[in-house]
């Protein structure tokens, strides 16, 4: 997560942003409107917590930190962006995400490694 925080896309930076745990990079046209939109909302953070308070599910609710989500919860989301960003980002990395039950993202248990 270091390196996601500083990638802001300003200065030649690339963006990066985080969800479910994976860390993705824009590979997108950086001249669109979206890129513009991507920066100001999403990088450097976890793609979850903005995004469930711009789409409100209520199945789900909206929480301030990442550790308050469930498994099932990011999935959605991840499947939501999947269909909005499609085409515009690509996985880099695997992080170790620990969702509200304690399990891990990488299958670590209570995400202590």
């Amino acid at each position: 997560m270091k390196e996601v925080t500083k990638g802001d896309g300003k200065d030649g930076n690339p963006i990066y942003l985080s969800l479910n745990g994976k860390v993705l990079r824009f590979t997108g046209n950086a001249s669109s409107f979206f890129y513009e939109g991507m920066i100001k909302r999403y990088a450097t953070k976890n793609v979850e917590i903005n995004f469930s308070k711009m789409i409100y599910e209520p199945k789900y609710g909206s929480y301030d930190t990442i550790e308050e989500y469930s498994r099932e919860h990011c999935a959605y989301i991840e499947d939501n962006w999947a269909g909005f960003n499609r085409g515009n980002f690509e996985v880099v990395a695997l992080i170790d995400q620990v969702y509200a039950d304690g399990s891990s993202s990488l299958g670590r248990g209570s995400g202590q490694s």
